[in-house]
C-alpha cells in the first residue's frame, strides 16, 4: 500500500493529500510528511501502518521527525488536527504536552509544539 492508498483509506480526500509535494519520510512502521509554513516545519500527514499499530511504533515515529527538524535548525513545529483523528490529537495534547490549540479554524485545530530540553513543551 502507498502512503497515498493508506491516507484515502483512513477518509482523507485527494485535495487533503499533499504527501507527494512535501518533505517526507517512511519506514516499515509508517510515514510522515511536512512542509515548511511561516518559518516552521508543519506536519502535514503522520500515519502509522494498520498492522504496525502497537507498542511504542508512534513514538519512535515522531522521534524520527523530531530529529530530522532538529539537524535542520528547527526547535518547534505546528500541527493540524483535523476532524476524526482523535488520536492524533490525544498524541499532541497528552505526550506531547499541548492542552489547548493556539487557533482554531472551522473544525480544525492547530498546535504549536516547542521541543525544549529534550521534552516537548507548548507555547
Amino acid at each position: 500500500m502507498t502512503p497515498r492508498d493508506a491516507l484515502l483509506a483512513e477518509g482523507l480526500r485527494e485535495d487533503q493529500i499533499t504527501y507527494e509535494n512535501d518533505i517526507r519520510y517512511e519506514d516499515e512502521t509508517g510515514f510522515f510528511s511536512y512542509r515548511m509554513e511561516h518559518g516552521f516545519p508543519y506536519i502535514t500527514h503522520f500515519l502509522i501502518w494498520p498492522d504496525k499499530r502497537k507498542g511504542l511504533n508512534f513514538l519512535n515515529l515522531y522521534h524520527k521527525f523530531r530529529e530530522m527538524i532538529i539537524k535542520d535548525g528547527h526547535l518547534a513545529f505546528i500541527a493540524e488536527v483535523i476532524p476524526g483523528k482523535e488520536a492524533f490529537e490525544k498524541f499532541v495534547q497528552g505526550l506531547l504536552g499541548c492542552k489547548e490549540p493556539y487557533a482554531k479554524v472551522g473544525d480544525n485545530k492547530y498546535y504549536f509544539i516547542r521541543l525544549l530540553r529534550g521534552k516537548n513543551a507548548s507555547l
